[in-house]
């Protein structure tokens, strides 16, 4: 979760990108105030949960949403960290200095200056200009992927830069199409899918609602009215997505690529790629 902290008179105040003060949700996070080493911060950075050893946006999203009372008990049983990557401003000796202007580079030498590690708060380091190493050591570390960023460039507040660049690792999984839900501008809003467990019984892996290619929902939408059922051919799907759902058999398989497989199961930021008709549900591999 994205958070711009802004550090003053020994306190921190976090905000999200759309400008929600999440401050009250992270007691825990309070620690950056005592080491930050000026007499006042704008910082950038992202509130990471892990699960395993590797962040997950699944282990976050309960904190994410919590009510602020609860919000030291949840720190207990489920700490998040505070990962800073930039800096906007600095107070030092009563000079407030901006730095939006300031090249990377330059900005990430004063953050790692101005702030300490602590035991939730830490700035990273990069991993240098070598793309093809940092990409294999994401992957070794089962990250999502990684940021590139041009080091001579300014800070692009409020709108995305092409001086950032986001490389992310999309592995894929062939899904059973189990449904679909209405829309009343397109053919449909989205497909429900299904993935084999380790049992080889399929289970609800969320929704697919992009990645249709010119002429491929018109496709799709005539396989699937052939298919039609009254219910679902799996039994967990949540009642959220039952409400105007439209099953068929679960006999269409697809590709997807998306970022993570929850663990709850559900595909993350799924994306459709296209029928797989070679393919039996009693093939899938969920793990490739």
């Amino acid at each position: 979760m994205r958070a711009i902290v802004a550090v003053s008179e020994g306190r921190a105040t976090l905000v999200s990108r759309s400008g929600r003060d999440m401050t009250g949700l992270y007691p825990e996070l309070q620690e950056v105030a005592a080491l930050v080493q000026a007499d006042a911060a704008v910082l950038d950075g992202e509130v990471v949960a892990y699960r395993e050893g590797r962040p997950d946006f699944g282990a976050l999203q309960p904190r994410m949403k919590a009510d602020p009372r609860d919000a030291a008990a949840l720190a207990e049983e489920t700490p998040v960290d505070l990962l800073l990557f930039d800096v906007l401003a600095l107070t030092v000796d009563g000079t407030e200095r901006g730095l939006l202007r300031t090249k990377y580079t330059d900005r990430r030498a004063l953050l790692r200056q101005a702030v300490e590690d602590g035991e939730r708060v830490r700035v990273p380091g990069d991993l240098g200009g070598d793309l093809a190493a940092a990409l294999a050591a994401s992957t070794e570390q089962r990250l999502e992927g990684v940021v590139a960023k041009r080091n001579g460039s300014v800070y692009v507040a409020g709108r995305r830069s092409r001086q950032w660049l986001k490389i992310k690792h999309r592995p894929t999984a062939s899904v059973v199409v189990i449904g679909w839900r209405e829309s009343g501008s397109r053919e449909f809003a989205s497909l429900l899918v299904a993935l084999p467990d380790a049992a080889g019984e399929l289970r609800y892996a969320g929704r697919v609602g992009s990645g249709f290619g010119d002429g491929q929902m018109e496709d799709l939408a005539r396989r699937l009215a052939k298919l039609g059922r009254k219910t679902p051919p799996v039994e967990d799907v949540p009642g959220e997505d039952r409400r105007d759902a439209r099953w068929v058999r679960a006999s269409l398989v697809g590709e997807v690529e998306y970022a993570e497989i929850t663990a709850g199961g559900r595909l993350r930021h799924a994306v459709w790629l296209g029928v797989r008709s070679d393919l039996a549900p009693g093939d899938l591999d969920p793990t490739r």
